[in-house]
């Protein structure tokens, strides 16, 4: 019997008593032929959480997974393509069959934080004492003491949007907004475009076919989208050939010959980069000045004037040295962005920094990208909008092949919501901060801590508090102190009954967090259900929609769906919990038609019912580059402000703002904490500024000095977070941290030594690569590696055991999770 057919039988049925292949009888009687029973091809889709969701095959064979295959709708090709499963999606089988599988609700029965506190107990056990207790909490405590941590909302039935329904419905609820991915870009391009979260617009990666030079900073789409049909796939095919700048601290995937120069940069030193080389353009007149004064704000002085969208707000008068233009050439601060300036902050040569932005000047359709790592530095926000104001000056955005400085998206993309019911509290913390409602919900403002409550609570300047700690926290398809920062101490907090009286996770695997549960409650996975998934998050050139059907559940598991009814009937609330659905497909029914009426623009694409659309179980279309306006503002971010220029952005001056007003407001309101460094040159900025943030190669603080090395997180092609560390993907893809031969060879570090990282916060262990794809000074880890403490030391490799919980970035107060100083030694 081969070892991945022992595999396979084991998982099918629980336990194998007895292999033997000796000592049995003989016989002579005829055995009787038992007939083989039919493979069985079903649809399904691999809802990782990298933003693809990728349709194939599953085929089954008496409701046991046999194999993964790509799917074969419609004819392959660009614009529309057949998806391939990546290396995730091809580890399926030890997914589904994992022995993490939660198969039983389960009840914490000893002290929080052990794997052995907890026995399998009923659901009909749970959803009494789960509906008793949160009843307590909201008569004891109020609303505002209940947390809804959030997770995953990818699917119809299965969805934390459910979760969240239950808890509006149960009395309100505190919810969470932004995300740990990309918190810092998206409120900042708010402030710049007049565009926050979703609102904002994007470029797609197709459009560089339209492009004669990209310049990338630390833009990884062959890692963090390595799937079969998405952002990889894409840039993979329109990259090729064309004139490629790089600037990453590590020599990445999406690099590979692909690029005519890569070059090596501090990680958190973007700005300054960025700014070296904005003083080489205006110093050479390279700027596109019409249009930096046409469609732009504040790069030149201003003018005192009405803004267009309050004709009772009068924007005081810009002045030249708080102009962008007077930050670069020093006239505030008498430090001049030179070249050679930029160059030792970053450590990108002189002539790099010159020769790049003459490139960049000379390029008539050029596509200026930065990735999401540089945004989760402290100092993130101006990082990313120090990319975007590059390409401004050049006049690079809004035109054919260019971007908008972030990362490419895909517009359009279909999100499953359920008919919601209406949370009675507005309360809200950023992800990021959801941990400091333990202990400090009581005093959390939204000037300190971005939190946001109704506008009857806030005060004269703006202000107000949450005023209530944390006593019951939910979650649904999420790792949260996994894939927060500083493990250690959200599990330390987290530990204490006394502080959180009531905590349960809704799952399908046993994760690091769920450790300090009180009720862990087991939902299918992605390949065992009838679903509608989230799709085309991932995608420019095709949309699609999926139907799928997947295997038999394995275990006593139920969706969220029914788990989150069962408990408000328990709570006599579900008549207002349900929205009338009874059952799994009733509740997909109602997620499917709900997202059709709220999406008039997918109108062409979805089916008018649920039973058509199961019936063509996917639809493709295509959204080709071609030469027109409607291509055109499809893939290109800000098309019609740029081109035409006939409605104002929503920004404070209806322009492109590089010098924002509503940012210098939110400056004069904020103290700066006492964390921030002395020599930062600035806290929250009118204009973009390479700053030193805390712990960055320049925190010169006493108590770095035992920590000489910079953390470069980033996400890796071989997981998702914590999915898919199965023994197929880490033989494949081997999550060691990666050394640079100088820092390795001056510790004694050979590849594959069990090496210690160390950080002013905790230590993690795991295997170490040596290789010259990383900066010298910098150690890369991939972030997901699961959380596993023993004795004060993480022993799984854990990124977030490094990381800082106590400092956060100026304008959103999100995580600075890609800022980290650090040690190293061998073990």
């Amino acid at each position: 019997m081969q070892r991945r057919d022992f595999l396979k039988l084991s998982a099918a049925t629980g336990t194998v008593s007895c292999v033997t292949a000796c000592g049995s009888k003989s016989n002579d009687e005829p055995v009787p032929t038992i007939p083989e029973v039919a493979e069985v091809e079903t649809l399904s889709a691999c809802e990782a959480n990298c933003a693809a969701t990728c349709a194939f095959k599953v085929i089954s064979q008496d409701g046991v997974l046999k194999r993964v295959e790509q799917e074969n709708f419609y004819e392959d090709g660009f614009d529309i393509r057949q998806h391939r499963p990546c290396a995730k999606g091809l580890a399926a089988f030890q997914k589904i069959y994992s022995p993490d599988r939660i198969q039983n609700p389960l009840k914490r029965v000893g002290p929080r934080g052990y794997k052995d506190s907890y026995v399998e107990i009923s659901w009909d056990q749970a959803f009494d004492e789960i509906a008793e207790k949160l009843t307590a909490i909201y008569d004891n405590y109020g609303p505002r003491a209940v947390l809804n941590g959030g997770g995953s909302n990818y699917g119809g039935s299965h969805s934390g949007f459910w979760v969240t329904n239950l808890l509006s419905a149960a009395g309100g609820c505190i919810t969470t907004f932004g995300a740990m991915s990309f918190a810092q870009v998206a409120r900042i391009m708010g402030h710049v475009f007049g565009g926050f979260d979703a609102e904002r617009d994007f470029s797609s990666v197709v459009e560089m076919q339209n492009s004669d030079f990209i310049l990338s900073f630390g833009f990884n789409p062959l890692e963090t989208a390595a799937n079969g049909s998405g952002m990889g796939f894409e840039y993979n095919h329109v990259v090729d050939g064309k004139p490629l700048i790089i600037f990453d601290p590590r020599y990445t995937d999406s690099c590979l010959g692909r690029e005519q120069e890569f070059h090596f940069v501090r990680p958190g030193t973007d700005a300054a980069l960025i700014e070296g080389m904005a003083y080489h353009l205006i110093e050479n007149n390279l700027i596109n000045e019409t249009y930096l004064r046409e469609k732009c704000y504040g790069f030149f002085a201003e003018d005192e004037m009405v803004s267009p969208h309050d004709s009772d707000r009068v924007l005081p008068a810009v002045s030249e040295e708080d102009s962008y233009r007077g930050h670069i050439l020093g006239l505030k601060d008498g430090i001049a962005k030179t070249p050679a300036w930029a160059a030792k902050i970053s450590g990108v040569p002189e002539s790099t920094i010159k020769s790049t932005a003459e490139k960049l000047a000379a390029a008539k359709s050029p596509f200026v990208v930065a990735g999401w790592g540089m945004q989760r530095q402290f100092t993130g926000e101006d990082n990313v909008r120090s990319v975007t104001t590059l390409a401004l000056m050049v006049g690079a955005v809004g035109n054919r092949g260019n971007s908008t400085g972030e990362l490419p998206d895909s517009k359009g993309y279909l999100y499953p919501i359920p008919p919601l019911v209406a949370n009675p509290i507005a309360c809200a913390v950023p992800v990021h901060g959801w941990p400091r409602l333990i202990r400090e919900g009581e005093t959390m403002t939204v000037l300190k801590d971005n939190i946001r409550i109704a506008d009857d609570d806030l005060d004269a300047n703006g202000d107000g508090v949450i005023g209530q700690n944390t006593k019951a926290i939910f979650v649904r398809g999420g790792n949260p102190f996994n894939q927060q920062c500083d493990s250690m101490k959200i599990r330390e907090l987290l530990t204490d009954p006394a502080e959180v009286e009531l905590i349960v996770t809704i799952d399908t695997h046993l994760t690091p967090s769920m450790y300090v549960n009180d009720y862990i409650l087991p939902d299918s996975t992605m390949y065992e259900r009838e679903d509608f998934p989230a799709t085309n998050m991932d995608n420019g050139a095709m949309g699609f929609l999926i139907a799928t059907q997947g295997i038999p559940p394995i275990g006593n598991v139920k969706s969220t769906f029914e788990i989150c009814l069962e408990i408000a009937k328990k709570m006599g609330i579900d008549e207002l919990y349900s929205s009338g659905c009874s059952n799994d497909e009733e509740a997909l029914v109602a997620t499917y038609n709900f997202t059709r009426m709220i999406r008039p623009d997918l109108h062409p694409y979805m089916p008018e019912t649920w039973a058509e659309m199961k019936e063509k179980q996917m639809v493709k279309w295509a959204r080709p580059v071609e030469d027109t306006d409607e291509s055109a503002r499809w893939h290109v971010g800000y098309w019609d402000y740029v081109q035409y220029g006939t409605e104002p952005l929503n920004t404070p001056t209806g322009k492109i703002d590089i010098y924002s007003h509503d940012l210098q407001e939110y400056s004069e309101k904020s103290e700066i904490p006492e964390y921030w460094p002395k020599n930062s040159g600035g806290y929250i900025n009118a204009t973009p500024k390479f700053m030193i943030g805390p712990e960055s190669y320049l925190d010169s603080s006493e108590t770095l000095d035992e920590f000489p090395l910079q953390l470069c997180g980033y996400h890796t092609k071989a997981q998702v977070h914590t999915q898919y560390q199965s023994t197929w993907v880490k033989e494949a893809m081997n999550p060691a941290a990666w050394v640079n031969p100088i820092d390795a060879a001056a510790r004694s570090i050979v590849s594959g030594d069990m090496i210690e990282i160390e950080s002013p916060r905790g230590k993690t262990q795991v295997e170490a690569k040596v290789t010259p794809r990383v900066m010298q000074g910098v150690v890369a880890l991939g972030q997901g590696l699961k959380f596993n403490p023993e004795g004060g030391v993480c022993k799984g490799g854990s990124s977030n055991t490094l990381t800082s919980h106590d400092y956060s970035s100026p304008v959103d107060k999100a995580c600075g999770v890609a800022t980290c100083r650090i040690n190293i030694r061998k073990l």
